[in-house]
């Protein structure tokens, strides 16, 4: 399972020296399979979502799942770690609708439309050649995602895809773990225009530690890079639109001096040090994304 999310409690006003030590309070948990080297098969997903839930269930004192947005603010008050299940790639739904619906009632809660491949719903970032967008099942797919009170995310959806989803979601959306395409060319990365169009929506980016998107930094890119790509995702969208998602079990090659989570004091020491104010930091280590997701959990 993948992180791709990790959210630090917002502090009161004058209390960011008790953030620089804090805790993440609510991680996304990401089911995926590899598609490299077969097609998935139904049973692999199941098998994660199981685990998920035992492992709530081994851990209920310390850890909660996240199927509405009291289950939030539940968690905070008792001190434990909200747990939002996701799902990274369409293939999951085999194609049918009603799969999302049964996924819903075992708690999962977003979906990455598409890896990088191509699936039923879309294209990915990795299908250069069809230059395709959302599929009409992939409308259906977003529609019912917005009935159901769900977050949908475009990271890793192909750039048409992308603008198709914009058009038809009567709900913010997010890009969960991709960077600014200005600071670093990757096809992962997104356009000024995407990050323009994700902030018109409502939307969120989750500037992540991919080191691959972050930028050619030899041997590996470095908290600076981060930074940068904070800064230009905040001059570009607007403050409100910008977090972080660290997909730190999605790296080979951590970022230089991020390379985990209880690192994640160090990228506020960074910021502080870049000029963000305190309420930025706040905003960037959280409230943003849990505004979003207050406006689309049902």
């Amino acid at each position: 399972m993948h992180r791709d999310l990790d959210i630090l409690p917002p502090p009161a006003q004058s209390d960011l020296g008790r953030m620089r030590t804090a805790g993440v309070n609510l991680q996304f948990l990401s089911v995926f399979v590899d598609l490299n080297s077969r097609p998935p098969s139904l049973r692999e997903y199941l098998q994660q979502i199981e685990f998920f839930h035992q492992q709530m269930e081994k851990y209920a004192k310390i850890v909660r799942p996240v199927c509405i947005v009291s289950d939030i603010d539940q968690a905070k008050k008792k001190g434990q770690l909200a747990a939002l299940l996701c799902i990274e790639g369409g293939e999951a739904l085999q194609g049918d609708l009603v799969l999302l619906q049964a996924f819903y009632r075992l708690g999962v809660r977003s979906l990455g439309l598409t890896w990088n491949c191509r699936n039923a719903l879309a294209d990915g970032v990795g299908e250069r050649n069809t230059r395709g967008g959302l599929t009409s099942f992939g409308r259906s797919v977003v529609r019912e995602m917005n009935r159901l009170g769900m977050l949908i995310d475009v990271s890793h959806l192909s750039e048409a895809g992308f603008w198709d989803v914009l058009e038809i979601s009567s709900s913010p959306v997010i890009a969960s773990h991709s960077n600014c395409q200005s600071v670093h060319d990757h096809p992962r990365n997104l356009t000024d225009e995407q990050l323009k169009g994700l902030a018109k929506n409502g939307g969120a980016v989750g500037i992540t530690l991919v080191n691959q998107f972050l930028g050619p930094e030899r041997p590996r890119p470095s908290l600076q890079a981060v930074l940068e790509h904070l800064e230009h995702a905040a001059s570009i969208m607007g403050l409100e639109h910008v977090g972080i998602g660290t997909d730190f079990d999605g790296v080979d090659e951590p970022v230089q001096e991020l390379e985990e989570v209880t690192k994640l004091p160090l990228l506020i020491e960074g910021m502080l040090n870049q000029g963000f104010t305190e309420g930025m930091i706040r905003k960037i280590m959280g409230e943003n994304y849990l505004q979003i997701i207050n406006q689309v959990l049902k």
